[in-house]
């Protein structure tokens, strides 16, 4: 058996000018207080995070990459992608009191476009592309699906695919689709074939799905995925999982880190690592560590990194 170890980062909301909250705390909109639309990171966690990955990537047993199930950026606009750029960058311009940003040599960081990623600068239209232009590099499959990494120990190997499921451009009208997404058939398919592929080659492989939007899960009994953050027709996805043995899918987008006990798959959402939401709001991160053996998930743990005002810094916290 061989454990792999990955630190799950989301909904980082990187803007142009940080510490802006959500829209309806300027504004007062009743509709933006449920959206929650635009607002940026707060000024000093994405500099704690960077030291974060540097700590954990000189401790043993360390960890095996680093992945953003999405919002890497407040928005689509050019300016907040640029300073998302900044942010990843190893020696990084965008934040110069550190000598490090969030991809640092040697490490594996795996990216994925959320729903704010793709807001185009017309106030919540879905389906912003100037992602795909800027991120091309590490994402490059528009509204589809990615063999998005392999990572190989001695005996045993994990696979991630990851799927886009934002809005399409004119899938609804702008204020209909600021929190929402899609399954759309002709990625989920793309989504199986690449699973098939996997399981039909000579290695046996552990295989895990990551998307930006959770599908709709309980928590003893109660729904805990709001309606204006639902994703649309999810129920396919989960079945196509179930369906080939997928074990778990990573996510984010809650702004809420979700692990549910029993859930089939595991379901994983990563809370906001950097997102400002006021000043008594908690960021974190989270660490999973997959035993795997003959190809198979035979256990998941997870250790909470969260942020600590009084310490400026993630403090780990194991979870059940």
């Amino acid at each position: 058996m061989e454990t792999f170890r990955l630190l799950h980062v989301s909904d980082l909301h990187i803007g142009a000018v940080p510490n802006l909250p959500p829209l309806y705390k300027k504004w007062g909109f009743r509709r933006l207080a449920k959206l929650k639309v635009f607002g940026t990171h707060e000024g000093e966690r994405p500099l704690a995070l960077s030291r974060l990955l540097y700590r954990l990537k000189s401790e043993s047993p360390g960890i095996h990459g680093v992945l953003i199930t999405g919002d890497l950026a407040a928005s689509g606009a050019e300016a907040d992608l640029d300073a998302a750029q900044a942010y990843l960058a190893t020696r990084n311009s965008g934040f110069p009191r550190e000598p490090y940003g969030l991809a640092q040599d040697d490490q594996v960081l795996l990216l994925m476009p959320g729903n704010h990623d793709r807001y185009s600068p017309t106030l919540g239209w879905s389906g912003g592309t100037l992602f795909d232009e800027k991120f091309k590099a590490v994402w490059g499959v528009g509204w589809g699906a990615k063999f998005w990494h392999r990572f190989d120990g001695q005996s045993e190997r994990l696979v991630l695919l990851a799927a886009d499921f934002c809005l399409a451009p004119g899938t609804r009208r702008p204020t209909k689709a600021w929190g929402t997404g899609r399954v759309c058939a002709r990625t989920l398919s793309s989504m199986k074939e690449l699973t098939r592929a996997v399981s039909t080659g000579t290695a046996k492989e552990a295989v895990l799905w990551c998307v930006h939007f959770p599908p709709n899960f309980e928590v003893n009994g109660d729904p805990v995925v709001p309606r204006h953050l639902r994703l649309d027709q999810c129920q396919t996805l989960l079945e196509a999982a179930q369906s080939l043995q997928v074990q778990a899918i990573l996510c984010g987008h809650l702004h809420e880190e979700h692990c549910p006990i029993g859930s089939a798959p595991a379901l994983l959402c990563a809370g906001t690592a950097t997102a400002y939401e006021g000043e008594e709001f908690v960021n974190s991160v989270l660490i999973h560590e997959f035993d795997v053996e003959g190809g198979v998930i035979l256990g998941i743990r997870h250790t909470r990194y969260k942020w600590d005002q009084s310490r400026c810094e993630f403090i780990s916290e194991r979870l059940p």
